[in-house]
Parts: C-alpha cells; structure tokens; sequence
C-alpha cells in the first residue's frame, strides 16, 4: 500500500489544492510503511518539551495519539475533488471519544494565558496587544472570556499552572507559522507557540488572523476544510458538525480550496457555531444547531457476524474448503468502518463484495504487500479480488455518502 495523499501536513497553511479537479473520488492507497517508520516521518518539534505537528497547526503529544493517527490514515480517508462531494455541515467541533471536545461553563469565562516576555523580546508589545484583539473577537461572538494575566508573563512557560495556556515563541524552521491546542489537551502541550514567519509574513493574513484561526482551536473548534466540500485536505470524521460549510470561516485554509482573499476573519457562520457550543455573549444558554447529530445503532463487539462456513453468494460455488465472513452497517457521509484483520492462509483467493444502498465504497489489503484493492463505484455494489499473502487481511467500507450495506469476505 502506497500513500498518495498524507494528512500529517509538514507546516501550517501549507496543504495543496488538487491539480487536476477530474479526480473525483479516490484518494488513492494507503500508508506503505511501519508505525517505527511513520512516526521518523512526522515533524516534531525540536526544542524540550516538542510535540508532533499534525494537519498543520494541530499538536500531537504522545505516541499513542500518533499511532491514532497513523491508523486513521491506514483506514484510507480520502480527499474529495470538487464538484461531486456529498452535503454535510460544519463549523466543526473537535470530538474525542465521541464527546464534544470543549470547555466547561465554568472554565469558559477563566481562558487564562501568560505571554513570555522574554520569549518575544521586542515583539512582547505586539503579541500582547494581537491576542488580545483575536481573543475579543470570540468574545464577541460567544459566551466565552479570555484573561491575560501579565504577572505570569516572566513565569510564562508550559509549567506554569496558574494560567490554562502559554504563549511563546519558537522556532519551527518554517514548519509552521504558529500552533494551539484542543481543551482536551494536556497542560505541557497547552500553549499556543509562534514561529517568526507569523510577523509580517506578507499576504492578506497578519498575525492577529493567525491568532483569532489558533484560539478557534484551543476552543475546540477543527479545521473548516476537513468537510468534503472543500473538496481536499480532509483530516478525520472525529467532529460534530454545528454549521453549513463555509468556505470563508476563520478555519479553513485558503489553499485548500478556501477563500484566497481570506484574512482568517471570523464569519456569521463561525459566530452561529460558538454561540451553539458556549452560548450567545453575555451569558444566554447554548442551543444545539438545527443539525441533528448522527444516531447509529451500537456496533457488536465481533462485527463479523456471519459464522465461519456459511456458503458464499450465489454467483461463487460452493466449496468444501471455502469459508466466509459477514457483517452489516449503516454510514453518514465521511464515516468509515474499519474490520478486525481476517487470517486468510496465504495463496487463498479472497473475493469482497459489497450491497446495500446508498454510496459506501469498499476497500481491502493485506497487511504486509502492496496486494490491494479499491472499489470506489457510485452505488451500494462494490467487489475487490485479491490473493492472501498470509499477513492478514484488512477491511474498510467507506461513506461516500449516507449507506446501509451488507458485506461478505470468502476465501
């Protein structure tokens, strides 16, 4: 399996639009390296205390939360080419676990935070005045307060526990031009860091758009263009939306398909979204969007339901030594199914095929070779043939859009 499309970007505002817009709906194979191998990989950063930089301006602190990543990517997420993507919403709020990742009522009106004096040097005046401008366009627009408390500022660093977050500077080498966190995130990895190339950069975003896009995330908010209307640079699917897709929102990229004009300004869009999360400014409760959020039913704990042996379709005859599995599901759009690894002994030709309704699309892999297959149609009947190299096999059934499917491995 080869990756064509990596979501562990290099640098923050550094994802690449598609060049060719025909290519629709594949994004192509997976990750053709070890775990060992991806996490040498990933940028992390230099200094003590450095964390793994994902999508950009999102840190990663521990190896599991890497290896998570590394998993998403293995379970073949895809980028969408403009013109044919499912609808689906957002301003997007980050989940773990399937909870909302955001503050509490109380902690939301206490978003403390020290700036290192000597950190910045002669640019501690402006950074001190840029947060406070960003953090008060939240505050505008959201029952939410940010405090700069300037007695900690020549205590400011990553273990300070009177402030909630830390801004400092750092040197990145380019990699990006600043960083933030998620309100689930630990308190060492809780700053906000800001690599010299955020001054003065050029272009329409400054650093006090830099800063309103950073403290967007440490409210827990994700990146606008992991939608599949963006039509790439798609992340994850662990979000729940709260509005109408916007490509103007202060969260999204402008080079992945955004606004190229953008000043990462805050929308009526991102402002309907906050209010939904921490309420109108003021104090007024937080109503929960129009949007409903996707109900399933519970996945069993042995998703593969089909006991071994049941004759395959039809259209395969029977065979004494030939087994099966089965298993069924229902996808939103962007959800994806990932199966337990199947042992198929090695030289067994494999057949997986898909039915249902709706668009899910099908993909399968051995675990150790570049043996794969993508069936990617635009309905609810999917194939893939290969041969067991003995590694184990993997399953994915993708939702291109919302689908119910039933699906069957043989071999």
């Amino acid at each position: 399996m080869r990756l064509r499309l990596l979501v562990v970007l290099p640098a923050a505002l550094a994802c690449a639009a598609p060049t060719d817009s025909s290519a629709v709906r594949s994004r192509g194979a997976a990750l053709d390296m070890t775990f060992e191998e991806f996490l040498a990989s990933a940028y992390r950063e230099p200094f003590e205390g450095g964390v793994w930089i994902v999508d950009g301006d999102t840190p990663v602190a521990t190896r599991e939360g890497m290896r998570d990543i590394y998993e998403r990517i293995g379970t073949r997420q895809r980028s969408y080419g403009s013109g044919a993507a499912p609808a689906a919403d957002a301003l997007s709020l980050n989940t773990v676990g399937g909870a909302d990742d955001r503050w509490s009522d109380t902690q939301k009106r206490e978003l403390t935070y020290c700036v290192g004096r000597a950190s910045f040097g002669s640019r501690y005046d402006e950074v001190v005045r840029v947060m406070a401008a960003a953090a008060a366009a939240w505050e505008a627009v959201a029952d939410v307060d940010f405090h700069h408390l300037a007695a900690e500022d020549d205590a400011c660093d990553a273990s300070n526990p009177r402030v909630l977050f830390d801004v400092n500077a750092v040197d990145s080498g380019g990699e990006y031009a600043a960083r933030a966190f998620f309100p689930s995130t630990e308190r060492a990895a809780r700053n906000v860091l800001v690599d010299g190339s955020a001054f003065g950069g050029g272009g329409p975003i400054d650093l006090e758009g830099i800063m309103r896009h950073e403290l967007g995330h440490a409210l827990g908010f994700r990146h606008e263009h992991t939608r599949p209307e963006s039509g790439t640079c798609f992340e994850d699917s662990a979000h729940r939306p709260l509005t109408p897709y916007d490509r103007e929102s202060v969260m999204h990229y402008p080079q992945c398909n955004g606004d190229r004009t953008s000043r990462f300004d805050l929308t009526p869009l991102d402002a309907q979204g906050a209010a939904s999360v921490y309420g109108e400014p003021g104090g007024a409760p937080a109503e929960r969007p129009d949007i409903p959020a996707p109900v399933r039913e519970p996945r069993p704990a042995d998703p593969w339901g089909t006991p071994a042996g049941e004759p395959p379709p039809a259209e395969e005859p029977p065979s004494p030594s030939r087994e099966c599995r089965g298993a069924s599901g229902g996808l939103w759009a962007g959800e994806v199914h990932r199966y337990p690894t199947l042992d198929v002994p090695a030289g067994r030709a494999i057949t997986v095929t898909l039915e249902g309704v709706g668009d899910p699309d099908l993909y399968a892999w051995m675990r150790g070779s570049a043996a794969e297959c993508a069936s990617e149609g635009p309905d609810a009947r999917e194939r893939c043939e290969l041969v067991s190299d003995g590694t184990g096999l993997r399953v994915d059934v993708y939702g291109f859009g919302d689908a119910e499917y039933d699906l069957r491995v043989c071999w």
